[in-house]
């Protein structure tokens, strides 16, 4: 929910050049809290994998589906065409062990991540709220501070 939002918030942001390249890094820093706190701790490596994995799913879905529909319509032979998906997937899990084999550090929940993220969230919903520059980051730095100061 936290990603959905984000990128909801930032779409305005999207249009400016360059935009879309820093979105799958915030995007992690949006939800590294919440994952952190949920498995314990996070990959760093996930700040690239997620990097690649976005641009690459957005082709990868769509060909699951198409090689799924054989199968879903009891086509001769459709099972082994929808296990190309299966094959598929496995070498993106294999991909990204091999990313986080070459960044192996972690990161667990801390209250500065967590202010962080909220602090980068809250910026995006108040950008595409109107909100003035002034005004973002005064109210981003409050939200920061007292999420660091209530800890």
């Amino acid at each position: 929910m936290l990603a959905a939002l984000f990128l909801t918030a930032s779409a305005r942001a999207l249009n400016k050049k360059g935009a879309a390249a820093a979105m799958s890094p915030l995007v992690w820093l949006v939800t590294a809290p919440q994952s952190a706190l949920l498995f314990g701790s996070i990959p760093l490596a996930g700040l690239f994998v997620n990097s690649v994995a976005v641009p690459l799913f957005s082709v990868i879905f769509p060909l699951i589906i198409v090689l799924s529909l054989p199968a879903l319509s009891g086509a001769v032979g459709g099972t082994g065409i929808a296990l190309v998906s299966e094959y598929i997937l496995t070498a993106w899990e294999m991909i990204s062990k091999i990313f986080v084999a070459l960044i192996p550090w972690s990161i667990g929940y801390t209250v500065p991540l967590f202010a962080l993220s909220a602090a980068v969230l809250s910026a995006a919903a108040m950008e595409a709220s109107g909100f003035s520059r002034i005004k973002l980051t005064l109210l981003t730095l409050i939200l920061s501070l007292s999420l660091l100061l209530s800890a």
